[in-house]
């Protein structure tokens, strides 16, 4: 499938999500080939048959670029004609060392879960206090979204418009000098209780890291086992998880080897299989027989 980002080098893409018969995609858009701050670029084009080109079309440019603008997300919104954006602010392995303070910043876009409207193009700040989200999924009504980063406490976080998720201030994880902690050379960096700040709580926060990536719903077609249950990805592993009814807690957990480090993942309705990606090949998970 050709369209005309192709040959754009200047443009990184990290998400893009089909909604109501439009591509949206989220990408990185560098000034140029050497320079590491990136701006944010939403662009949208239709589906038209046969689907053989996009003529994507911008739709959004974010003002002011950032070092650490390494994670942009994007699922659909409750309200229509909106997308929500979920963006990151963190060191930047090393390279960004003020810019984890974004997060917390009410003039900055970055560190935050966004609404952008898709006719008048305004952006607006729902929450704040994100590090570097791996993946926002929207199910029945209710926004959850993975945020991880280093030895920093894989989390799963539901979204709360409003709220507050502790980034650079709390988190139940530390930074590379994690071993250096527990040996009680050094003291903790962040604060550990979350709502004692007044900031909302992780659903669950994985130490060590899991190297979490995307969580997504399993479809009650695809086995009467596996019902109410998502899958979650973290490094070389699958997580068959599941929340309470109010998804202020997990239930439980189920880890499945891979061998391979997985990223995203979607769902095929038609053969009822998940699909991930895997350092690139694709790995296939479904029933047997």
């Amino acid at each position: 499938i050709s369209s005309n980002l192709a040959n754009n080098k200047l443009l990184d893409i990290r998400d893009f999500k089909i909604i109501d018969n439009k591509i949206i995609v989220a990408a990185r858009k560098f000034k140029n080939e050497t320079d590491e701050c990136s701006n944010i670029l939403i662009l949208l084009s239709e589906i038209n048959e046969p689907i053989n080109n996009f003529e994507f079309k911008k739709i959004y440019e974010s003002e002011k670029c950032a070092i650490s603008n390494r994670s942009i997300k994007i699922e659909k919104s409750e309200i229509n004609n909106n997308i929500l954006i979920a963006t990151s602010a963190n060191y930047a392995h090393g390279k960004a060392i003020d810019e984890d303070r974004l997060a917390q910043s009410d003039s900055s876009i970055f560190g935050k879960i966004l609404s952008l409207n898709l006719e008048n193009r305004k952006i607006k700040i729902l929450a704040k206090g994100i590090r570097f989200p791996k993946s926002i999924t929207n199910f029945n009504g209710k926004i959850l979204f993975t945020d991880g980063y280093n030895y920093n406490g894989d989390e799963i976080n539901i979204f709360e418009e409003g709220a507050n998720y502790g980034w650079p201030i709390a988190s139940l994880g530390e930074d590379d000098n994690a071993i250096e902690v527990l040996d009680k050379k050094i003291s903790y960096k962040y604060e550990k209780n979350h709502s004692k700040l007044n900031f909302k709580e992780p659903i669950i926060s994985f130490l060590p890291s899991i190297l979490i990536n995307s969580l997504i719903n399993i479809p009650d077609d695809f086995s009467v086992y596996w019902k109410n249950d998502f899958l979650l990805s973290g490094g070389t592993n699958i997580y068959r998880i599941r929340f309470d009814s109010n998804f202020k807690k997990v239930i439980f957990y189920e880890r499945i080897v891979s061998n391979s480090y997985i990223e995203d993942v979607i769902y095929l309705s038609k053969t009822k299989a998940f699909v991930f990606s895997s350092s690139g090949k694709i790995l296939v998970l479904k029933k047997k027989g």
